[in-house]
């Protein structure tokens, strides 16, 4: 396992198993590498390596059949990212690239990243929020940064329906921030017509000032 701070973790939705991803092993290094932690076997392998190195993304368990997560956003030392990649198992998977040279499938413990594209946001963004709604099939980003610092607060939402389109604006937060608390909730109705989900923001920062702000956003 690599050292690392400030990477993303989940527990995935199909297996039970924790994808751990990203992160910096300092202040000037970003890092791609990512690892699975299977619990029944108490076992931490090794996955293939994210395209991009990123730090402070948002990382999300997603339900779209073999493609289990999402990572959006992030930064490195020099650049905030907007690149989305997907993490899969899929065996009909064209390929995962190691380091460059070697062309191989995704397996059931060893599942790769795949670079969208054609899903990227329109500018970059790091300490986001990125909770699922849909039933785990979509993606909201909540607010973050669009400097390599807190000075440029965000505020942002923006939905991720298709992995093979860009995501989509769909409003702002009432006040530009990064580095809330951003969580999925439902308030007892029932979750397959989706009629009581909504996110719940609080909190947060804006060069480095806290910010005393909750509110709840619905679709």
């Amino acid at each position: 396992f690599e050292a690392r701070y400030n990477h993303r973790a989940i527990t995935l939705l199909s297996d039970g198993s924790v994808l751990i991803a990203g992160g910096q092993s300092d202040s000037t290094t970003s890092l791609s590498s990512s690892y699975r932690y299977f619990p029944v076997s108490n076992e931490l392998l090794e996955q293939w390596p994210l395209h991009m190195a990123r730090t402070f993304h948002s990382l999300t368990g997603m339900d779209k059949g073999n493609n289990l997560a999402v990572a959006i956003g992030g930064k490195d030392a020099t650049e905030v990212l907007k690149t989305v990649e997907v993490f899969s198992i899929e065996p009909q998977q064209p390929g995962c690239n190691d380091s460059g040279n070697t062309m191989t499938r995704p397996s059931a413990t060893k599942g790769c990243w795949i670079n969208l594209p054609a899903a990227s946001l329109a500018a970059g963004v790091w300490g986001h929020g990125g909770p699922a709604v849909n039933q785990n099939k979509e993606v909201v980003v909540v607010g973050g940064y669009t400097s390599l610092d807190t000075t440029g607060p965000s505020g942002d939402l923006w939905l991720l329906e298709s992995l093979t389109q860009p995501l989509r604006s769909v409003g702002q937060l009432s006040t530009p921030r990064g580095q809330s608390m951003v969580v999925s909730v439902n308030d007892g109705s029932d979750p397959s017509e989706g009629s009581g989900d909504f996110i719940l923001v609080a909190g947060g920062e804006v060069n480095q000032v806290g910010q005393q702000v909750v509110e709840r956003l619905v679709r």
